[in-house]
């Protein structure tokens, strides 16, 4: 668990400037504990995490998975990936991108983790000349699962600083998010701004999952 009393002050102390400074140092000292994890004991985590996906009802009932791929240290997606598309699933991931300076991120189909390669900043992506464009119809129907760098026990979500999840969830309300990490990504509270989205569902190697009612969607 990550104890930030030391970061930061209290939340509502703190102005614009402050809350992403304190974000900064929180991030930086959960990457180093993410990365220093054992690996044998992450490949362990790993199957558990999977096996809490699966065991969500949205996960039986959706045609439809959005997820990211996982790279340098990541909670692991792609086996996640690979049961999807076994069970006649559809599954899309994103691409990141910037239009009229904000962060955007669309999601494209992909039907083997052969169609992804490396994007933006080395993070494994679809070959947008090759996939199809998730619709917004689809997202709508979709159980997306979002990176976290960091949680805490109100639900709210660390990410890598740069909004794409945030602004993505922000425009599709009526999708249900789930975010999975290690429990070692787990803070005392984070500093939030109005921009943080909280994903509705957080999953970890050891705590059964966890449903929430954030206001964005009733689950």
């Amino acid at each position: 668990m990550i104890n930030k009393d030391n970061m930061t002050g209290k939340e509502d102390e703190l102005n614009k400037d402050e809350i992403a400074g304190a974000k900064k140092q929180i991030r930086k000292h959960v990457l180093k504990t993410r990365s220093s994890m054992d690996e044998r004991l992450r490949r362990e985590y790993d199957d558990a995490i999977f096996s809490k996906i699966l065991s969500l009802e949205e996960y039986g009932k959706t045609d439809i998975i959005l997820t990211y791929a996982s790279y340098n240290g990541e909670a692991d997606t792609y086996r996640l990936i690979r049961r999807a598309l076994a069970d006649g699933k559809r599954v899309g991931c994103p691409v990141s991108g910037v239009r009229d300076g904000e962060p955007l991120l669309d999601f494209y189909y992909i039907l083997s983790p052969d169609d992804l390669s490396e994007g933006y900043r080395g993070i494994p992506e679809p070959d947008v000349n090759k996939c199809m464009k998730v619709s917004k119809d689809d997202i709508a129907q979709a159980l997306i699962i979002v990176p976290l760098v960091g949680y805490d026990d109100e639900g709210n979500r660390l990410g890598y600083g740069k909004g794409f999840y945030d602004r993505f969830l922000a425009g599709h309300e009526y999708m249900l998010s789930a975010g999975i990490a290690y429990l070692c990504q787990r803070c005392d509270k984070l500093p939030v701004d109005e921009y943080d989205v909280r994903p509705d569902i957080i999953i970890t190697e050891i705590l059964p999952y966890e449903r929430r009612i954030y206001g964005r969607i009733d689950i």
